[in-house]
């Protein structure tokens, strides 16, 4: 019988889905194996599965009776993990699983990096959706594959695809617009070149021209010059 490192710990069932991705190479680029996976997963449990030809893929669960008319929950998250090892280790993330302990209160890899991010976000989506203990609302899972070199999966991966949520997910870091931006799946569904509302352009505006309301960034024309500061420090241009 498989010995497994995080049997007994809670959350289990986060933890349970979190060990078998552990299991799976998926450096950038390579995604191929942990994709399948979610896939499977999704397969057999009769769940509507979508996966493009860069190993994005789209999971969607029904609501379960009498949650029909509520609204739709999007959970979202990346295949990839960066691929670090120490000097002198001979870890092959082409094909071995991650090794990794339990240190007094830590999940920790021994030599490598363990790949929590975004490991714990696959597992936490997958336990939510594996659980048919609790009523849900519509459920929509996208994870999307090169996350850590440029995130050219979510930016190739078609929105349009997503059937109901309305907000892809909520930034709760270092309140910069850079720093969401970095953050696969941040802002609105419906452009993803829309404002994120954490006012960095307002940083750089010398003229007080610039304030955030109601979550966009608002130009006081009275007062704009025109320098353009604000379009440079923008990640997305606006």
């Amino acid at each position: 019988m498989e010995k497994r490192v995080l049997d007994g710990y809670s959350p289990k069932e986060i933890f349970y889905w979190f060990e078998e991705i552990t299991k799976i190479p998926r450096g950038s680029g390579k995604e191929e194996r942990i994709a399948a996976f979610i896939e499977n997963f999704a397969r057999e449990r009769g769940l509507y599965c979508y996966r493009d030809e860069l190993n994005n893929v789209l999971v969607r669960m029904e609501a379960t009776e009498g949650m029909e008319d509520q609204p739709s929950i999007l959970l979202q998250g990346h295949t990839d993990m960066v691929c670090e090892k120490n000097a002198g280790c001979e870890h092959n993330f082409e094909t071995d699983p991650i090794n990794f302990v339990i240190e007094v209160d830590k999940i920790v890899a021994k030599e490598t990096t363990l790949g929590a991010d975004d490991g714990i976000g696959m597992a936490f989506a997958m336990a939510v959706l594996a659980d048919d203990s609790k009523p849900y609302p519509p459920l929509e899972f996208v994870c999307t594959a090169d996350e850590e070199r440029g995130m050219t999966g979510v930016e190739a991966f078609d929105g349009n695809l997503i059937k109901g949520a309305k907000v892809k997910a909520n930034y709760e870091g270092f309140k910069d617009c850079l720093a969401a931006s970095k953050v696969g799946g941040s802002g609105p569904l419906s452009c993803k070149y829309g404002c994120l509302g954490y006012g960095t352009c307002i940083k750089v505006c010398k003229y007080d021209a610039i304030h955030v309301i109601d979550g966009v960034a608002k130009v006081d024309v009275e007062k704009c010059v025109g320098c353009g500061a604000c379009m440079a420090a923008c990640p997305r241009g606006v």
